[in-house]
Parts: C-alpha cells; structure tokens; sequence
C-alpha cells in the first residue's frame, strides 16, 4: 500500500538530529524516507515531481521537523503542500465514510 511509512521533512541544517531520528526508526523497522539514504534513487529523477509523489502518497505519514530554517527552503514548501494536500484529500474521505455510517440503519441486537 504505502512504500514508505513515514517521511522526513527538514532543512538541510537539521540534518544531523533528523539522521539520529532516521537511524532510531531505522532500527525499530520503520521504513522512513531520508533524502541521504535514498540519493541512489532519486540519481536522475525529477524531483519537483519525485517529491510530491513521496509526501503526498508513497508515504502513510509525514513528520516536518519545523525550525527556523525549515519555513525558508523552496523544496520543503514543496514537500509540505503535497503533505498538507494529502491530509486534506484523507480528511474529505474520512467525512464521506463518516457521513455514511450516519445514514445508514443500526441495527442492536
């Protein structure tokens, strides 16, 4: 279903407390997307339409690690709109689903 379980969203100076991150979910085996541990991956692909992809479906969660770096960098506004347009998508399902088992008969037994 997901190829990843979570992705990692940072600024590139945050890079070291995000690694430690990855390497504590790594060793649980939790599947994360970490630019670093994918680069042979992404060698060639676009990644203006690579990273949509991975936030806003490869991946079940995502976790932005915001600072003071974070709100700057082009590419993590990227990556957080496809995330935050994931969530939108997955809240407007999840009412749909909600709002058909409000419609639908209970039954007690």
């Amino acid at each position: 279903m997901y190829e990843y379980d979570v992705a990692l969203s940072f600024a590139g100076e945050d890079r070291a407390y995000v690694e430690m991150v990855f390497d504590l979910l790594s060793g649980y085996g939790v599947k994360a997307f970490y630019d670093f541990a994918e680069q042979a991956g992404l060698w060639g692909k676009h990644l203006h339409e690579n990273l949509p992809e991975i936030y806003g479906g490869k991946a079940r969660f995502v976790v932005m690690f915001v600072s003071r770096h974070y709100a700057s960098k082009a590419w993590l506004t990227l990556e957080r709109r496809a995330a935050l347009s994931k969530a939108m998508n997955e809240r407007s399902r999840a009412d749909r689903q909600f709002k058909r088992f409000l419609q639908s008969p209970l039954v007690f037994r």
